[in-house]
């Protein structure tokens, strides 16, 4: 059996199995880690077993927050089959 995120050595490697089967835990430690950088909040949308969702909002990097780039916010859905998306939910307030 594959262990809890939590409990693996770095670097922690986040699969599709992981995505799928365990995606709040996937959700915690992503936010938790620092491993996206500016990552504030993540949020699980669905998940199903064939389908998980997160929506996620980011701060931008420091020079570009300097000129009023905007928090980002994005959505990621990752399928059974493989196929994965990101698409930015608020697009438009970018400068």
């Amino acid at each position: 059996m594959e262990p809890g995120l939590s409990e693996r050595r770095p670097p922690w490697r986040i699969g599709l199995d992981d995505v799928l089967a365990q995606p709040h835990a996937v959700a915690g430690y992503l936010l938790t880690s620092s491993v996206i950088y500016g990552l504030t909040e993540v949020h699980v949308q669905i998940a199903s077993g064939e389908l998980s969702i997160f929506w996620m909002e980011l701060e931008p990097w420091a020079p570009m927050a300097a000129s009023d780039y905007p928090v980002e916010r994005v959505s990621i859905s990752a399928w059974a089959n493989g196929r994965i998306t990101a698409v930015p939910l608020d697009p438009h307030k970018r400068p």
